[in-house]
């Protein structure tokens, strides 16, 4: 647990083992905050912003259900998400849906 934030070391999406590796410092970009790797099963949150400054835990957590998205998305073939703003807008009201009915404690 870093800050408070606490994030699982793995998940599963269909049927996939996804490493989470949180806090992960982009070395490749440094104007991301997640990413989700297909090829070797692998999501990177970010802890710090692109100015090194310590990031919200809500932040953490959105950019999380962003990339889970992603994972869903590829996983399934469904390809929903060809356009990213839908990503953003879905992450975001995941996250008010597990926020507003205490679902998600970020203690």
């Amino acid at each position: 647990m870093k800050d408070g934030i606490s994030l699982p070391e793995t998940v599963k999406i269909a049927g996939h083992s996804f490493t989470i590796r949180y806090p992960y410092i982009f070395r490749e970009l440094s104007d991301i905050w997640g990413q989700c790797d297909h090829g070797i099963k692998e999501i990177r949150i970010a802890s710090t912003d692109c100015s090194g400054q310590e990031r919200a835990a809500s932040g953490v957590y959105v950019t999380l259900i962003h990339e889970l998205l992603h994972a869903i998305d590829q996983s399934t073939g469904q390809h929903v998400f060809t356009d990213e703003s839908k990503v953003v807008a879905f992450a975001e009201l995941i996250y008010q849906v597990l926020i507003d009915n205490n679902w998600l404690n970020q203690s």
